[in-house]
């Protein structure tokens, strides 16, 4: 199968195909994504401005992690963002922090769970410096007076990722998942399927190099084997069959334009600089590039976001 090919699979029945249009997404975004959407400002937080911290107000922090009295990077942290009551990173240390404010230190000792296979049992020693406690103050640096409260403030944000929920784009992202897991394949493409087992294998491999590790090790970091490797490649094709088979049903084109648009996207939202050099390279450089660090289908992978915008601009907003 080419790259970028059209292809109805239900036409033979390797795919059968969730119905895609009118698909029910809710725009409203959750409290984790409301927090991390504000997390380019709550990191500009200083210990400079004092107050106590109480359960449910949004902190940030520094953290070090030590086994046996040495650092271990894997729990070494800068500019944590967490709300105080949450949870999420643990409810000892989240309780220790009541009553603290913006400067202090603070030790929490804990016994690591499976959640890291290689420090399972171990106690470790969590060093953390707290660095700033977002309140009104910030809430009207941060917006220029405009929302001068944490409410208002929090209450912008969140409105601001429900307007974009509801654009084409991410709402076809929402609506992407419900049409994969819905649809079922009962053949894959076998060229397809072996390339792109390959390419997860390659993946790995690269990864094994960059941190010093076997391929073997690398795998077993994310708790794969061989066999599961499979699966995942499975999946890839999935996708990209179902893309290909809306596409040839909606007569979509992916044309150059959109396809370098696409890939400069991808690209440059996985760069923390963002790197702007991309703006002036070719498409032929830009496909180059992506080949070398994603995959080896660049096309199949951009008609996806294609088909995810028009699946988006057919949803039922609920």
């Amino acid at each position: 199968e080419k790259d970028g090919a059209i292809v109805d699979y239900t036409e033979d029945g390797s795919l059968t195909l969730y119905d895609y249009v009118g698909i029910e997404v809710d725009p409203e975004p959750a409290d984790g994504d409301v927090l991390e959407a504000m997390e380019p400002d709550l990191v500009k937080m200083s210990d400079k401005h004092k107050g106590k911290i109480r359960e449910g107000d949004i902190v940030c922090i520094d953290q070090q992690g030590f086994v046996q009295g040495k650092v271990y990077e894997g729990l070494t942290e800068q500019d944590i963002i967490l709300r105080v009551g949450d949870n999420d990173y643990g409810e000892e240390l989240e309780k220790k922090l009541v009553g603290r404010q913006p400067g202090d230190s603070l030790t929490v000792s804990e016994v690591v769970g499976d959640e890291y296979e290689e420090l399972s049992g171990e106690t470790v020693d969590l060093k953390i410096k707290i660095k700033g406690r977002f309140d009104d103050y910030y809430a009207g640096k941060f917006s220029g007076g405009k929302y001068p409260s944490v409410e208002k403030y929090t209450a912008h944000v969140k409105e601001e990722l429900r307007k974009e929920n509801e654009s084409a784009s991410i709402a076809g992202e929402m609506a992407w998942d419900t049409v994969v897991e819905e649809s079922s394949v009962s053949r894959y493409p076998e060229s397809m399927r072996k390339e792109e087992i390959e390419n997860t294998k390659t993946q790995y491999k690269n990864f094994a190099e960059l941190n010093g590790i076997t391929y073997e090790e690398a795998m077993s970091s994310f708790g794969q084997d061989e066999e599961s490797l499979e699966g995942i490649a499975e999946d890839v094709v999935k996708e990209r069959m179902i893309a290909k088979t809306i596409a040839a049903r909606e007569n979509l084109v992916l044309d150059d334009a959109r396809y370098k648009e696409y890939l400069m996207q991808i690209m440059m939202d996985d760069e923390e600089d963002g790197d702007n050099s991309k703006n002036e390279k070719t498409l032929e450089e830009l496909e180059k590039e992506y080949k070398n660090d994603y995959g080896s289908r660049p096309r199949d992978d951009m008609l996806i976001l294609l088909v995810q915008s028009f699946i988006g601009g057919k949803v039922k907003l609920v």
